[in-house]
């Protein structure tokens, strides 16, 4: 990229339609259930673009996440 720094950000879900936000961050929402593909690339002050990048992802709002802290074990 050219220019210093990302003006923008350009993402797509689900192979939707291109979105822009301003800034080097971009929020997608809440999203229900499933599965998705992002594509997404950041754009710089002179309109220069990076190479398109994406991620994919599943949602599940049911998921049971489990802990577990083992113990410590030290020599003095």
């Amino acid at each position: 990229m050219g220019d210093v720094g990302v003006a923008a950000v350009r993402v797509a879900l689900n192979g939707g339609a291109w979105a822009e936000t301003p800034g080097a961050l971009a929020t997608i929402g809440p999203l229900p259930d499933g599965a998705y593909t992002l594509r997404y690339m950041a754009v710089d002050a002179a309109g220069n673009q990076s190479e398109e990048r994406s991620l994919s992802f599943r949602v599940d709002s049911n998921m049971v996440i489990y802990r577990t802290h083992l113990p410590l074990l030290g020599h003095p």
